[in-house]
């Protein structure tokens, strides 16, 4: 048995059936507690030094999508959270939850990140 999982995209909503079950998921721009930086909207992000995303994930299509230029590309969420912990990034786009997840798992204060 194999479970196939991808997210939904304008691009993609034509190639599949889609049926459920459907997982809601909220990205959104994460950056460090008590850092400067404040995202109201994507024109803020657009403005950033850099914006951390998953080369071939979803969030990363929307991004370029709506023509974001200032984009760093990462193989793993490991590599995007130890660039943000480092201040190598400004941001990471993701889901919150997951970075959370990941940070406390690389013994980050998870804590620590804000959407």
């Amino acid at each position: 048995m194999v479970l196939f999982t991808t997210a939904l995209t304008g691009e993609r909503k034509e190639q599949f059936k889609w049926a459920g079950p459907i997982t809601l998921f909220r990205a959104g721009f994460v950056s460090l507690e008590g850092s400067s930086i404040l995202v109201s909207n994507s024109d803020d992000a657009k403005k950033l030094d850099s914006v951390g995303v998953m080369a071939g994930y979803s969030t990363a299509e929307m991004l370029e999508n709506a023509g974001f230029q200032n984009l760093t590309y990462y193989n793993t969420i490991n590599d995007a959270l130890k660039d943000l912990y480092e201040n190598k990034i400004d941001v990471v786009f993701e889901v919150h939850s997951l970075l959370q997840t990941a940070a406390q798992d690389l013994s980050y204060e998870g804590s620590k990140l804000k959407t």
